[in-house]
């Protein structure tokens, strides 16, 4: 990626919905979310601009919205739209019969994965 020297590992997140840390380690890294994202967020704006895409008015944080996630990810599990797989939940479109009409693709011509 063009900028930035990356940090090693990921980005780490807000605390979880029980104020713990995402991550246990950032006590050790001594840098809060903004520290820790700077250089991810930097490189990704130099790559825009490497790529001559113009930029968007505004760039939400998903940190911000973890509780609204999850809440709406906590309602399509209730209603049965959801599977988990690996450590993860997803989207069963199966679920949505109108999957795919904005971009024309058939649910049924996706392959899983």
């Amino acid at each position: 990626m063009a900028g930035a020297q990356l940090p090693a590992g990921h980005p780490r997140h807000e605390p979880d919905r029980r104020g713990r840390p995402a991550d246990p380690q950032r006590h050790e890294h001594n840098q809060g979310l903004a520290a820790e994202t700077a250089p991810w967020i930097e490189s990704f704006f130099a790559d825009v601009d490497t790529l001559g895409i113009r930029r968007a008015h505004h760039y939400p944080r998903a940190t911000r919205y973890i509780e609204e996630m999850v809440t709406l990810i906590e309602r399509l599990e209730s209603k049965g739209v959801t599977y988990r797989s690996e450590g993860g939940i997803y989207f069963r479109i199966a679920g949505f019969p109108a999957y795919g009409r904005l971009s024309g693709i058939p649910a049924a011509g996706l392959v899983a994965g």
